[in-house]
């Protein structure tokens, strides 16, 4: 996702084209290894009992194999490629891009927007939330998470799919991140407090479902990034958070906040660990 992230400000801010193709069976009819073997299709009529077909061929029940994003200054010559993935693969020619990988794009003369409306709104109808109070904040943050803060929750494979879900709405919701990942520090043993956390994040998405990040035209694509550390913010080991992002020009790109592996000994020492942390990730 970073990488789909630096693409869309690069054309962003040059202007460049920005289409979509589908090949179509670039992976459903792959060779077998071996021998595989499935339970007949329904609506086969087979007098035989407990007969069985054998595959020549693997299977996928995919929608859609493959998407590619197609980029450049050159309307010809990205014609020219699709002309040559046709002949190589049956492939669609979706236009320019809308939707991918349940993202949602949209492109105007001031730059490139993404967002995950269709997610989010599906999450708030999930959970019956769809008409609740939003919240002005992602969480409530004088009050401390810990272990033993609260009653167990007793749905872990619950809350599991719910941070799950959460994670995947980070790629476009860097205002979400430092609360899902402080909310993943328990997947294993959460309490009804981590759990209400995680539905107040439901109710700050529903204060604005429709945003995302946006890659301006007039960036200058300077890169530059931010680190920063809280000391000691984990109540259970008193291990601290670096976190950092990372932009290119005006556009944001790459962010993330994770708990650090060894206890700081001072606010110092925490720093200079979310600064080492953010160096790697720019390296």
């Amino acid at each position: 996702m970073t990488t789909l992230r630096i693409l869309l400000a690069l054309l962003a801010a040059k202007g460049w084209l920005l289409q979509q193709l589908d090949i179509n069976t670039a992976f459903l009819h792959s060779n077998l290894d071996g021998e595989v073997y499935m339970s007949l299709p329904p609506g086969l009529n087979v007098k035989k009992p407990g007969m069985v077909c054998e595959l020549t061929k693997s299977l996928y029940s995919l929608k859609q194999a493959n998407d590619l994003i197609l980029t450049g200054n050159d309307q010809l010559e990205i014609n020219i490629t699709k002309q040559q993935l046709h002949a190589a693969f049956k492939i669609k020619d979706i236009g320019n891009l809308k939707y991918f990988l349940g993202l949602e794009i949209a492109r105007s003369s001031t730059g490139v927007a993404i967002h995950q409306r269709k997610v989010v709104l599906d999450l708030l109808t999930e959970y019956k939330m769809i008409e609740c109070k939003p919240a002005t904040t992602p969480m409530d943050y004088a009050t401390k998470l810990a272990k033993d803060s609260a009653p167990a929750f007793p749905d872990v494979s619950a809350y599991r799919r719910l941070i799950g879900r959460l994670v995947y709405l980070t790629t476009t919701r860097p205002d979400i991140s430092f609360t899902v990942g402080k909310l993943s520090h328990c997947l294993d043993c959460p309490t009804t407090a981590h759990y209400n956390a995680a539905l107040r994040i439901l109710k700050y998405l529903k204060n604005a479902p429709v945003a995302g990040l946006s890659f301006s035209a007039s960036s200058d694509l300077l890169p530059s990034d931010y680190s920063d550390a809280d000391w000691a913010a984990c109540p259970d080991s008193r291990r601290s958070v670096s976190g950092y992002c990372f932009y290119i020009g005006t556009s944001l790109i790459s962010w993330k906040s994770k708990k650090q592996t060894t206890v700081a000994r001072s606010s110092s020492e925490a720093e200079y660990r979310a600064l080492a942390f953010a160096t790697c990730e720019a390296r």
